[in-house]
């Protein structure tokens, strides 16, 4: 195990997204198994050191780090680990970042139709982790979908104790209510099991209107069938349609 004692420099660290919370942090750890994750919050328990969690390091609040901590970078975990058919539920490594997940399923389905792919992820950026997503009970663009935890089907925990908890609506369900938009402070999300949706093809409808317009517009598209949405505003202060129109 590391030493437990600050390296001389540490490590100074950043959100990819706002870049506004710069924070040093002790040393990073990459765990690659289970077993090596689970050291690492043993050990940590055992000399009372602060931990922080990462992924994709996209969360624009900070909640990724800790000054002085020692932070897991979960990235190396990011196997898929299998996927029912049947079910259409594929079960991942907490580290794996979505493009990964979605070159697996297109080599894993290759030639075969129907195909399962995922129903939604954050959009803006690609790299971002599954347990990151969890942790966050991110959102995508659908216009009537909740938000990520209506694509979880379980997870699993690893808590401070270094116990290995599974998570679902039937097990452990309070802790599967908390850990989900957590942040990481109920205990490391270790695997998750997600539900897949069939795939299909999609047709992009384009309209610039007023903000005014906007809101009978989404619900006009739902009833209309439209799965997913968007509303990108008009940010050039000088113009006459800042922020009040858009596409």
């Amino acid at each position: 195990m590391p030493n437990a004692q600050p390296s001389p420099t540490g490590a100074s660290l950043n959100d990819h997204h706002s870049q506004l919370n710069g924070t040093r942090v002790r040393r990073i750890e990459c765990p690659d198994s289970l077993e090596a994750l689970r050291r690492l919050v043993r050990h940590a328990e055992a000399v009372d050191q602060p931990l922080c969690i990462a992924g994709g390091r996209h969360a624009m609040g900070g909640q990724q780090f800790a000054a002085g901590a020692v932070l897991i970078d979960m990235t190396a975990m990011n196997r898929v680990l299998g996927l029912d058919p049947d079910k259409g539920h594929v079960e991942v490594e907490a580290g794996i970042c979505w493009p990964e997940l979605l070159a697996w399923l297109a080599r894993a389905q290759a030639n075969l139709w129907p195909q399962w792919g995922i129903r939604q992820k954050q959009t803006g950026a690609d790299r971002l982790s599954i347990g990151g997503t969890l942790s966050a009970n991110a959102h995508g663009r659908g216009l009537a979908l909740k938000p990520f935890i209506d694509d979880v089907e379980s997870f699993t925990l690893l808590g401070a104790d270094g116990q290995i908890r599974a998570c679902s609506r039937e097990q452990n369900s309070e802790l599967f209510g908390l850990a989900i938009g957590g942040y990481g402070l109920f205990g490391v999300i270790a695997t998750v099991k997600l539900r897949l949706v069939r795939r299909r093809k999609m047709q992009r409808l384009v309209s610039i209107m007023d903000l005014a317009e906007l809101l009978p517009a989404v619900a006009d598209r739902i009833t209309d069938g439209c799965l997913y949405g968007d509303f990108q505003f008009a940010i050039d202060p000088p113009s006459d349609s800042f922020l009040n129109k858009g596409v």
